[in-house]
This record gives C-alpha cells, sequence and structure tokens, in this order.
C-alpha cells in the first residue's frame, strides 16, 4: 500500500527566536523577545506563539500570554513583550518557556521556543529540605539554609539562633 506525505516547501524562509535563552529579573516589568526570519522574506508570515509554564507558575511569576503575530516585508523581526509579575517572596530562580507554532508560512527553527529564567530580586533565607527528622537520642540537629542574595541573612539568624541556645 503507498503511502503519502505531505512536503512543505518554504524557499529557505526561516522563523526562530533570535536567543535561546534570556534572563530577566522578576521587577523588570516584562521580557522582549525577538524574532527574527532569514532567507526569502519576500511576502508576510504569520505564526501564533504563547508561554508554557516551567518552574515559574503562570499568574503568580509571570501573565500566561499568547497570541498572533506578523512579520511583513521588508521587516524581518518583530518583538513581543511577556509580563512579568513582582512579588515579595525569596525563592529560587524560575523559568517558562515561550514557543513558537502554527506557521504555515516559514519553517521554524528547533528548538522553536526560548527559556526564560526570572531572576529572584527577594532577599530571604530558605530551608535546605521541607522536612527535617532526628531522634531525641542525637542530641543535635543540623539544618541547611540557603540564601540566595546575601550571606548577612543567615548570619543574622545564626547569631539569633545563638542568642536563644540553638546551635
Amino acid at each position: 500500500q503507498p503511502r503519502h506525505a505531505e512536503v512543505k516547501v518554504y524557499d529557505d524562509r526561516v522563523l526562530s527566536f533570535i536567543v535561546s535563552s534570556v534572563a530577566v529579573s522578576e521587577d523588570a516589568g516584562s521580557v522582549a523577545l525577538t524574532i527574527e526570519a532569514s532567507g526569502a522574506v519576500d511576502s508576510d508570515i504569520e505564526f501564533r506563539w504563547r508561554t508554557v509554564a516551567g518552574t515559574a507558575t503562570a499568574g503568580l511569576d509571570y501573565q500566561d500570554s499568547a497570541g498572533n503575530a506578523e512579520i511583513d516585508p521588508p521587516d524581518t523581526q518583530t518583538t513581543n513583550s511577556i509580563p512579568l509579575i513582582e512579588d515579595d517572596i525569596a525563592e529560587l530562580h524560575e523559568t517558562f518557556v515561550v514557543e513558537l507554532y502554527g506557521c504555515d508560512d516559514a519553517a521554524l527553527v528547533v528548538p522553536s521556543f526560548v527559556t526564560v529564567t526570572i531572576l529572584d530580586n527577594d532577599p530571604g533565607v530558605m530551608f535546605g529540605a521541607r522536612i527535617f527528622t532526628v531522634s531525641e537520642d542525637d542530641g543535635a540537629a543540623e539544618v541547611a539554609l540557603h540564601e540566595p542574595q546575601s550571606t548577612f541573612l543567615i548570619e543574622r539568624l545564626c547569631r539569633r539562633c545563638n542568642d536563644i541556645g540553638v546551635k
């Protein structure tokens, strides 16, 4: 039985982000991502894009976004902005992805996404684990603390622990 496949010829028209990853402070307000068309860009190129959650949460760390976009000659680039959501919670840096899809006018470069890392800007102390288990007979418990911005708060916390008899 013969098999058939659809083949699209794009005349060397290619669509891609100009970077594969970007890092931005959570207080930046938004992240701007540029999409570039190359090759024979002699007519409009229409495509869709969307955000995809990673370790960052849509609605808490960034605004879930999607849309249609177009590059019209003689332009070869367009820029989309995704709003970031500022908070005052100390957390690890988080990521989400912006993906290109739904383009019938050009080939999408693989991978057709950019990874956005949101750099936390809030000072704070985080525990090294969610649960610490210790037996009464152990005599002491060792608790790991991580402070992503500086050592000042850990030093202050350790001094306070010493003041109340925790070592």
